[in-house]
């Protein structure tokens, strides 16, 4: 029998170790733990290859949820909250109320590592009109911003005039993306407006050249821009000045450009590709989705090129050897080649990926293989609309995708692809409901 005080001594100290129901356990851990954990629980998947990550990466909605479960978790979870600030167009009301928050809390400023504002949203007033004062706060509060992004719409001039204030506000931009933008719609040259030394990557979405303003860049400025890193979506202008863009930063690792055309036209993109070799030693990664192209983007002749990504529509696949076009495309270090099936121009359908595309990739694996290359991923970008399904194709796209990977995986060389639209049951369900419907209407055509 164990004595009363070893008992009574037992039972307290069995109380002591418990946790108190004021003293939840979570909150015993170390700050360092808890920040771990709590970064886990926002945390949202936006990594792409080759580029940064522009959003915070976490998620707003549980974020706002932990600001309130207790004080610790609000000190952890503010600065997590203010990380990625976007203000998107007609939202007047947010960026009131983001200046009325910043200015009564100046300590909250320090937290903006990214910044997207649409110009639209500092309209007030009716007629409306533009608050420069608000656009100068936000420029001097935050600066602590390393991506910024601006869009234009209407006020174009206003981009420059709020890029400006940023640098001149000591802001240590790395990213810069300005989009929705008519490039002439300022004094001087982009150079002039995106002197930015601390510039790493740029981004020109939706940019709109007018002849009268052909002259982007003058010959002084090219090879001297400190970026390694383009990005150019949509992009309306002429072909020198894509030539000009692409000579501009003083060297160039990472390439990404779509959607490109002069005068409303789409341009063969091959034109395009030896104005790359001024970089040939120095790119890593290239993405073209363009579509119009009259032959393969030579990527062997580049020796440090490690991500290839293109445009299926730029292969003719009744007549082109893929054998052949391995020997173009694989560089002596590419690792990743990515297929993809979208552009600018038209959306996927549900049969672009039959016979001739399972072929060409099968052979072009194979290819690979055969030359040790260190490719290990090939992608498919394929995400059709599951309303272009044929239901007189036999064969489920998805089933073909699994079978090449099933092999080439057995060779060190992996096939991603995008999640279907439709699973597999509900395509036969489809397909018999048609069988159904089609011999239902043939015995009725052919009944006395």
């Amino acid at each position: 029998m164990v004595p009363v005080s070893r008992r009574c001594w037992s039972t307290s100290q069995h109380r002591s170790q418990s946790p108190s129901p004021e003293e939840p356990l979570i909150l015993k851990l170390p700050e360092e733990i808890l920040i771990i954990i709590l970064d886990l629980a926002a945390s949202v998947d936006s990594w792409t290859y080759g580029a940064p990550n522009y959003d915070s990466g976490y998620s707003y909605t549980v974020l706002r949820s932990l600001l309130v479960v207790c004080r610790r978790f609000n000190r952890i979870a503010t600065p997590l909250l203010y990380a990625a600030i976007c203000i998107r167009a007609r939202q007047p009301r947010g960026a009131i109320a983001l200046h009325q928050t910043l200015g009564k809390e100046p300590l909250l400023r320090q937290y903006c590592r990214s910044f997207s504002i649409h110009m639209n949203a500092l309209q007030f007033g009716r007629p409306k009109k533009y608050d420069t004062s608000m656009a100068t706060d936000f420029a001097s509060w935050l600066t602590k911003v390393r991506y910024l992004k601006i869009c234009g719409g209407r006020h174009d001039e206003k981009i420059w005039w709020f890029l400006r204030d940023f640098v001149q506000h000591k802001g240590k931009i790395e990213h810069l993306c300005v989009g929705m933008v008519v490039a002439g719609s300022y004094s001087g040259t982009i150079a002039e407006h995106i002197d930015i030394p601390s510039l790493r990557s740029l981004a020109l979405h939706g940019v709109i050249e007018r002849k009268e303003h052909h002259a982007v860049l003058t010959p002084e400025e090219l090879r001297t821009a400190p970026f390694t890193s383009l990005s150019l979506h949509n992009f309306e202008g002429m072909p020198d000045t894509f030539a000009k863009l692409i000579e501009w930063p003083k060297e160039l690792h990472h390439l990404d450009f779509r959607g490109f055309e002069t005068t409303r036209r789409y341009i063969d993109v091959c034109v395009l590709y030896p104005l790359f070799a001024i970089h040939r030693d120095t790119l890593t990664s290239i993405s073209n989705a363009s579509r119009y192209s009259t032959q393969l983007f030579n990527a062997a002749e580049f020796p440090n090129l490690r991500f290839l990504r293109l445009s299926r529509w730029m292969m003719r696949l009744n007549w082109v050897d893929p054998a052949a076009d391995a020997q173009v495309l694989l560089a002596p270090k590419l690792e990743h080649f990515g297929w993809e099936f979208s552009t600018p121009e038209e959306p996927e359908l549900w049969d672009d990926f039959g016979d001739d595309e399972e072929f060409w990739i099968r052979e072009f694996a194979r290819a690979a293989i055969a030359r040790k290359v260190p490719l290990k991923t090939i992608e498919i970008i394929f995400s059709p609309d599951a309303t272009t399904m044929d239901p007189e194709d036999s064969v489920y796209p998805w089933d073909r995708m699994d079978d090449i990977n099933n092999v080439i995986r057995l060779h060190g060389v992996t096939l991603v692809y995008n999640e279907p639209p439709i699973t597999r049951k509900d395509w036969l369900n489809e397909i018999r409901a048609f069988e159904r419907r089609t011999m239902a209407e043939a015995v009725e055509g052919w009944w006395p």
